[in-house]
């Protein structure tokens, strides 16, 4: 092979070099992602080719678990970004400035001011995608890093996917156990992370109890009562309202006071709650289809 004139001598040094042991081909040539098991190989058991797939990055497999877009609190954790925040606060001093000069800022187009006030608009909302992209990433590579091995810590446990159904059971609400660990954490040492933390914070309660929308969605919504109606109501006797109060919108906790007139009464009833609907007491539970019928009910049944 040394007198062969087709071989260099680098060629040789090479061929020299793994001729030794396999250190080089593994610390110059061996690839970073290993498709197929090669313990499993090496002892002759069977491939576990799907865990190392999933481990290695090469899975084919759609994983739904995948975060695809920012849930709510991680949106507003991107959008608490000093440098956002501070961009936000440029737009909106320069369009109150547009507005104050000629009255609205519709009004102020092709001046400098309405040209200044765009200018800072379109910065700020290039800074706020910015940092939803730049947060998606960090999220998504932290999944990708973490996954994987809570995956096969799983499988080598003999340990099963957690169900949807098992999700929904859960004595305490996510909301809740994510509010309880923002809440009760170490105080920030920067600035930035008390913004950040309060943000999250904020949006945390925000959810632990349904909003005032949301409330009234779950009214007009052709499912059953929500569980945290019928949990406070269960036991107790049938619901009696006060002059003109509304049942629907204080069982949901949407409105408490009573209207000052009777007019004011049915017209909320006939512009809110004109539908078939159940009635949200568990010692009533009636059928009523209408807004006569809902407001018939509530004055002889509930004392409104």
């Amino acid at each position: 092979m040394n007198s062969s004139c087709e071989i260099s001598e680098a060629q040789q040094n090479l061929l020299l070099q793994h001729a030794a042991n396999s250190s080089v081909y593994q610390e110059r040539y061996a690839p970073d992602y290993f498709p197929k098991d090669f313990s499993a190989v090496w002892r002759g058991s069977q491939l576990q080719t799907d865990v190392m797939r999933m481990a290695s990055g090469q899975t084919r497999s759609i994983d739904l678990r995948r975060p695809v877009d920012l849930n709510e609190a991680q949106t507003v954790a991107a959008d608490a970004q000093p440098e956002v925040q501070r961009c936000k606060a440029r737009w909106q001093q320069s369009r109150l400035k547009v507005q104050m000069v000629y009255g609205a800022l519709s009004k102020g187009k092709g001046t400098p001011l309405y040209q200044k006030a765009m200018k800072r608009r379109n910065a700020y909302h290039t800074a706020r995608q910015a940092s939803r992209r730049e947060m998606k990433a960090v999220i998504r590579a932290r999944f990708n890093e973490e996954q994987p091995t809570e995956d096969i810590i799983r499988q080598v446990h003999g340990l099963p996917m957690r169900s949807m159904k098992a999700y929904k059971t859960e004595l305490v609400p996510l909301e809740q156990q994510r509010a309880f660990s923002l809440l009760f954490r170490f105080a920030p040492n920067t600035e930035r992370d008390e913004t950040e933390c309060r943000a999250a914070v904020i949006d945390a309660v925000s959810k632990v109890g349904p909003s005032r929308k949301r409330r009234l969605q779950e009214i007009h919504s052709e499912g059953p009562t929500p569980g945290w109606v019928t949990a406070a109501l269960q036991g107790k006797q049938q619901v009696q309202l006060a002059r003109r109060q509304c049942l629907l919108c204080m069982i949901y906790g949407v409105r408490g006071e009573p209207f000052t007139r009777d007019s004011s009464f049915e017209r909320h009833i006939r512009r809110i709650h004109n539908k078939q609907i159940q009635c949200p007491d568990p010692a009533c539970q009636d059928m009523l289809i209408g807004h006569i019928d809902i407001a018939n009910h509530m004055r002889y049944i509930h004392g409104a």
